[in-house]
């Protein structure tokens, strides 16, 4: 997905909300702020992918602030809440009949557990809604059945998005692992925004649930295959389908050619997103591309 005319607000708004996270210091707020005006008049064009974008963002930001992980004690917080909350979501997603049905209702989990982004512009989010939204709550695209049928028995690769969210992702690896697949999860080898790292991984248990638990080797927001490592791009190759979870993946995926099946699974928290895949703002989407 390309840049709209929307996204040159949000990626100020949120440069803006993460220079006041990583520094209380007056003087190094407006030096980062300057700079980050003049990033976006740089970088910023209806060619540009708002994933890629936010990534040189945030790096610029770390690096004036000197802040590796401005985002550290939301992530924390919201591995914390989720945690708490995923006995009861396991309950649900086990109350639905065996089979395609509690796949499905796995996924809708995982998308819902995407709600936790902070500070996009006009976007709200609670992770502890997540009981409520599950039954509140559908999918506008829903390409599950479909996938339901790839997985089966195959070798899967999560590349995962958010702390917080991280935790709802383990329903859908244990519902996959009853499936007879062998799962990957990958998670950003670097902080960015609140994006889940091997610590967050960790911390909410998904090294004892996943497969094989990996870094992308890098900390780009989405997944472009020409930032990652060359281990990441191996642990790939031997896998048949990608699961790939967030806005950033859409926007990134979209714009490249992937030789296997992926199901990207978001909440669309923008206007723009929404737009481009065709639904409403805050809907639930479980798009296949293959």
């Amino acid at each position: 997905m390309k840049a709209k005319f929307q996204c040159a607000l949000c990626e100020f708004s949120r440069g803006w909300e993460t220079i006041k996270r990583a520094t209380k210091d007056e003087k190094l707020r407006i030096k980062a702020v300057i700079e980050l005006f003049r990033f976006l008049a740089d970088e910023f064009s209806d060619e540009a992918v708002p994933a890629w974008i936010g990534s040189k963002k945030d790096r610029l930001i770390r690096e004036i602030t000197g802040n590796p992980d401005p985002y550290i004690e939301v992530k924390a917080k919201d591995n914390e809440r989720a945690l708490k909350l995923l006995p009861l979501v396991r309950t649900a997603v086990n109350s639905k009949p065996e089979g395609y049905e509690r796949f499905r209702e796995a996924c809708k989990v995982a998308v819902i557990g995407n709600a936790a982004d902070p500070d996009i512009l006009g976007h709200e989010y609670d992770v502890s809604s997540v009981i409520s939204l599950l039954s509140h709550e559908d999918f506008a695209i829903d390409h599950t059945k479909n996938a339901y049928y790839l997985v089966q028995g195959k070798k899967v690769m999560i590349v995962a998005d958010n702390a917080g969210e991280i935790a709802f992702d383990i329903i859908l690896v244990e519902q996959l692992k009853k499936m007879g697949c062998k799962v990957v999860v990958a998670v950003k080898a670097k902080p960015i925004l609140n994006d889940a790292t091997i610590e967050d991984a960790f911390a909410v248990g998904m090294n004892e649930v996943a497969d094989k638990l990996i870094t992308t080797g890098s900390d780009v927001i989405g997944l472009f295959l020409n930032a990652v490592s060359e281990e990441f791009l191996a642990e790939l190759e031997l896998c048949d389908v990608i699961i790939a979870k967030g806005m950033g993946c859409y926007e990134s995926i979209t714009e490249q050619e992937i030789d296997r099946p992926v199901l990207i699974l978001f909440k669309a928290k923008c206007d723009p997103v929404a737009e481009d895949v065709g639904v409403r703002r805050g809907d639930n989407v479980a798009l296949l591309i293959s």
